[in-house]
């Protein structure tokens, strides 16, 4: 049976836990290698190949690829969520900088604001497929 462990970490700290988790696969690694290894010579010698034997060298072998394979998914889930995390970060950073450049400008220009006109001052939706979206909260419902 397989369970999601799941804990905290400061944001700034999330690429080094990758990092570690990565390093720690590494022993997974040579097991594979070293199984990979081991069929190549049950198969190179001749008259006293075990096909069970082989079997369980695969099994082995399949087994060990395929715990590799879910951390590095697991690896890849972190670094995309963490690089959305920073492009959010980014756009509404830009998108209080373009707001209170507006605000600036209207108070130059002597435009008063309207009681219904609020400026939207953060992401609060992403879509990988369809990009960034913006929603506006809708004073009229």
């Amino acid at each position: 049976m397989r369970v999601k462990l799941t804990y905290t970490t400061d944001v700034e700290d999330v690429l080094l836990e990758a990092a570690a988790i990565l390093a720690n696969q590494g022993p997974v690694l040579a097991r594979c290698i070293e199984e990979f290894n081991k069929l190549g010579e049950i198969l190179e010698k001749e008259g006293k190949f075990s096909i069970p034997h082989f079997h369980e060298g695969t099994d082995r072998l399949r087994t060990g690829l395929a715990k590799l394979d879910l951390r590095l998914q697991e690896l890849t889930e972190i670094v995309d969520g963490f690089e959305q995390y920073e492009r959010t970060l980014r756009l509404n950073q830009s998108l209080e900088e373009v707001t209170s450049e507006l605000e600036q400008q209207m108070k130059e220009a002597q435009i008063p604001e309207t009681e219904d006109a609020q400026p939207v001052r953060s992401i609060t939706g992403y879509s990988q497929s369809h990009g960034v979206q913006v929603v506006e909260k809708d004073e009229s419902s």
